[in-house]
């Protein structure tokens, strides 16, 4: 468990992992409210409160006021330990306008924190390149980054451009979307590639919403790839069929055994029976390991087509 993070908010990139990044970030060159500033400016908020309130719209109720109760008492605590108890000493408040932007990041949802980390290595690029400085000094600290995220088990990376992607965890990142992606890098299926891009988008994210999308757009990219086999295989298909016809006239061409069709229907079945239809009267609650579930069965799906292409 993270420090003083409440159940409503479990924390992937744990509290003290986060605090040691920024320090890193700090280290480099870049101060916490300088990164904070650009952060709102770049997400069009104009305080942190605007950013509680977003995370409200996004993750929900519990997830905003559990932000808002790690934030008040990182806050106590640290106030407490630098100026004692005295409510009234005429430090407090610019205390609390030095930290303010530090114990939100802390506080704040893993896909938050991630888009402000890749917004903190856009200037830490910018603010060295202004100033002549070699840029080995970020790609370190990405690199340090990066290592500490695979030591700890953390489901992100930062890419060679200093953005922060979610990456799910190392052994299947390996063993299923990798491979999946390398499928999808034949220009064959760059539409397919598109979907599951958008799809691994969403589990970045992690709204309710975008883990809503990475189910539809992973079923999509799975159809999208059979479609692609289907015409390169000299097959007929009408252009209306869904994931089970499409299967069937695979079967049926020889160019798939028909015992595999339930692997190739995973990621159709979440989307019909989580993300594919409207909710009604009561809002739809998406889990996010079923969304992850479905982005791994469809990049198993989608390799073993890729590997029957002509």
């Amino acid at each position: 468990m993270p420090w003083l993070a409440c159940t409503e908010l479990q924390h992937k990139i744990p509290t003290p992992l986060r605090a040691a990044i920024l320090a890193q970030i700090v280290d480099a060159g870049l101060q916490v409210n300088g990164l904070a500033i650009e952060f709102l400016k770049q997400e069009g908020f104009g305080t942190v409160q605007d950013m509680v309130d977003q995370v409200r719209r996004d993750h929900g109720d519990a997830a905003a006021d559990a932000m808002a109760e790690d934030m008040r008492e990182l806050g106590e605590r640290e106030t407490s330990a630098a100026l004692g108890s005295n409510p009234f000493s005429p430090y407090r408040q610019a205390l609390i306008a030095e930290h303010l932007a530090r114990w939100s990041f802390l506080s704040t949802p893993d896909s938050v924190f991630a888009a402000a980390l890749t917004c903190g290595f856009a200037q830490l690029w910018l603010t060295r390149e202004q100033a002549g400085a070699p840029w080995g000094t970020t790609s370190q600290v990405i690199s340090n980054v990066n290592e500490l995220f695979v030591k700890r088990a953390v489901p992100y990376r930062v890419d060679a451009e200093g953005e922060v992607h979610w990456h799910g965890d190392q052994k299947t990142y390996q063993a299923i979307t990798e491979p999946a992606l390398t499928v999808l890098a034949d220009s064959r299926l760059a539409g397919a590639r598109t979907e599951y891009e958008d799809a691994l988008a969403g589990l970045r994210s992690g709204n309710e919403k975008a883990l809503e999308d990475a189910i539809e757009e992973s079923a999509k990219a799975v159809e999208s790839t059979m479609k692609v086999l289907i015409d390169e295989s000299k097959l007929t298909r009408s252009g209306k069929e869904t994931a089970d016809p499409l299967i069937r006239i695979l079967a049926q061409g020889n160019v798939i055994p028909a015992h595999v069709d339930q692997m190739l229907f995973a990621a159709a079945r979440i989307r019909n029976a989580a993300g594919g239809h409207g909710t009604g009267s009561v809002p739809r609650h998406t889990p996010e390991d079923l969304a992850v579930a479905c982005v791994a069965a469809a990049g198993v799906a989608i390799t073993y087509l890729g590997g029957k292409l002509p």
